[in-house]
């Protein structure tokens, strides 16, 4: 027995040391340039597609032909987090209402950031061309912040981030511009997808008791739980919080054959861990997300071949607590046959300009918020190749 044990003991200080190891592994990898031939056939091939499917949208959203003015306006820290606006500029709309962008594990802006304008974004360009202002949000991680970016840094990694912190950035959305309640929608990729849902379904604590958070979201492959810190650290933590107070989560199995794998960026050692952490029942409902109680439309896309995580089987689980506990929700949902990176693809950036248009625009008929919209393209409105080249 004693020799047993030493055994087992030994086994876990070489696992536990084979896990540091490649912790630091996984920390100085870089992802692969895949070159411009493939990124100039990915641009043809969206540009085929997006005029493919355009005249089904034409009717539900701006006409995308032609170019947009945006200015640069405002960059700078709100409790914490960096955020970076790109004012559409147009005299037939004063207004226009805004749509803040949240990012996934990798950290940084998403939509736009110092240097990175969301012209050069599939999703970006759509909506801008479709009348829509942004404001790129960073809370943790990515490259450091130009000296031009003012003082202060971001955490390295997201652990336990503030949930209350973000709200504060969406409030202040809400008067920028001159206005007196500006209609914010929101939309999430991946771990900005669980985000979104967790500000949906917290929004009435989070808005400090002045209607809905925000007026509209998106949730992009997103998760129905919170999960542990996706930081590549020993030290087991949520990647959540509100009130100050770590939120209940699911934690990645230590023992699971597929970390190795996984902190090395093998997408089915990856996907594999995620469905490990989703078979322990008990603690999956204890972090599901509370989506069902959102205050405001919540559009869910779902990749079947997702190859991160399994955001259909999950955004299906949202939209069954959902019809369990809240017979009349808000949510969405819409499937794709598609991988994890939704937004590389026509079909789903289409869909959630429309939604976005269509939500914040019934928002501001029901002067529930306010904005100046574009009309619709009209059946007859020509697609914008320019749109497919970023």
């Amino acid at each position: 027995m004693l020799r047993i044990t030493g055994m087992i003991g030994l086994g876990a200080v070489l696992s536990l040391a084979l896990v540091v190891l490649l912790i630091l592994a996984a920390g100085a990898s870089q992802p692969m340039s895949q070159g411009p031939e493939a990124a100039e056939a990915r641009r043809a091939a969206f540009a085929e597609t997006f005029e493919q499917l355009w005249p089904d949208y034409a009717g539900r959203l701006p006409d995308p032909a032609g170019r947009f003015t945006m200015r640069h306006q405002h960059h700078g820290f709100i409790d914490g987090v960096a955020v970076v606006d790109f004012e559409l500029q147009d005299d037939e709309l004063p207004l226009p209402p805004l749509i803040i962008a949240a990012g996934g594990s990798n950290g940084g802006f998403w939509l736009g950031g110092p240097g990175w304008f969301p012209s050069r974004q599939y999703l970006g360009a759509m909506l801008m061309r479709s009348g829509f202002s942004i404001r790129s949000i960073a809370h943790f991680g990515g490259r450091p912040l130009p000296d031009w970016f003012g003082e202060g840094s971001l955490p390295p990694r997201l652990m336990e981030g503030s949930l209350d912190a973000i709200a504060h950035v969406v409030r202040d959305a809400r008067g920028t511009r001159g206005a007196q309640r500006r209609c914010i929608g929101f939309i999430g990729v991946s771990k900005g997808g669980e985000l979104t849902l967790l500000l949906a379904g917290y929004g009435e604590e989070l808005s400090g008791g002045d209607g809905p958070l925000m007026d509209a979201a998106v949730a992009v492959v997103p998760s129905h739980v919170v999960n542990q810190s996706p930081a590549r650290t020993l030290l087991i933590r949520s990647s959540w919080s509100m009130g100050g107070e770590p939120l209940e989560f699911v934690r990645y199995p230590w023992l699971s054959p597929h970390i190795p794998g996984a902190l090395m960026r093998d997408y089915p050692s990856v996907l594999a861990l995620s469905h490990q952490l989703l078979s322990q029942e008990a603690a999956v409902a204890r972090a599901e997300i509370p989506a069902e109680r959102a205050a405001m439309p919540v559009l869910l896309q779902g990749a079947v071949r997702d190859h991160m995580w399994p955001s259909a089987e999950m955004s299906r689980a949202a939209m069954a607590r959902a019809g369990r506990l809240n017979p009349g929700h808000a949510l969405e949902y819409l499937e794709y046959d598609l991988d994890h990176f939704l937004t590389s693809h026509p079909e789903p950036i289409l869909d959630a300009a429309a939604f976005l248009y269509e939500r914040l625009r019934q928002a501001a008929e029901d002067g529930r918020c306010e904005a100046d919209f574009r009309p619709p393209g009209g059946v007859d409105a020509e697609p914008s190749r320019d749109l497919a080249s970023g």
